[in-house]
């Protein structure tokens, strides 16, 4: 198996062959979906991240300790101790939320998207890429040819996710602009029955976050 080659579903025994030949990198870069990857060879952890940083991983290394789980909370009530609050990190006065690495306790991080932490027997750790968009971005001058290629792949992405869906309700997250609207019609063109939509309001009328007038005039309801 070609590590370019999807290993979703893969034995385990197949992973490790795989990752013997290839290299950890290599056969990352393979694995589509979400998914968080722990790796343990020669006291050496590698944790590893999916693509496009659907599942999150959050870690804390504190005097040599490494501490890492799928959800800030749940690390952050595993720590012997509680590390401190930041409240001027730069993206939070900007964003009003941490963006990137940074988090708003000092030294939890937050792994990136397509990336892979290592850590070693004496307690150090560094980050590292082994998948990045900037290798798939193409140049066309043709604005027409580049909506195509841009729906074509869209609707790609939407029938590769189908294909992992369960017999539940699906869902959408629908702000009422481009984006949301888009790929929600897409998807239902796709075949895929969309019995529910999502948004998000507040009570603060002047809210800039309050999205809900947008999709009700998207779903032609009143709100």
């Amino acid at each position: 198996m070609l590590p370019s080659e999807s290993k979703q579903g893969i034995e385990v025994s197949d992973l490790l062959e795989d990752i013997g030949r290839f290299g950890l990198g290599a056969v990352l870069e393979g694995i589509y979906g979400r998914f968080v990857l722990v790796y343990v060879f020669h006291d050496i952890w590698t944790i590893a991240r999916d693509h496009c940083g659907e599942e999150q991983v959050y870690y804390w290394n504190r005097n040599g300790d490494l501490f890492f789980a799928d959800n800030l909370a749940w690390l952050l009530r595993s720590l012997p101790v509680s590390p401190e609050y930041v409240e001027d990190l730069d993206s939070v006065r900007l964003f009003e939320t941490p963006v990137g690495e940074e988090t708003s306790y000092a030294g939890v991080k937050r792994l990136p998207p397509g990336s892979m932490l290592e850590f070693n027997s004496v307690g150090s750790n560094h980050v590292t890429k082994y998948w990045s968009v900037d290798g798939l971005s193409q140049v066309v001058s043709d604005p027409d040819q580049a909506a195509q290629n841009v729906q074509e792949l869209l609707k790609a992405a939407i029938r590769r996710r189908s294909r992992f869906l369960t017999k539940g309700t699906v869902g959408a997250f629908v702000s009422g602009g481009l984006d949301s609207s888009y790929i929600s019609a897409l998807a239902s063109a796709e075949g895929i029955q969309l019995r529910a939509g999502y948004t998000c309001a507040w009570r603060a009328l002047d809210s800039v976050y309050d999205e809900s007038c947008w999709a009700a005039l998207l779903l032609g309801i009143s709100v």
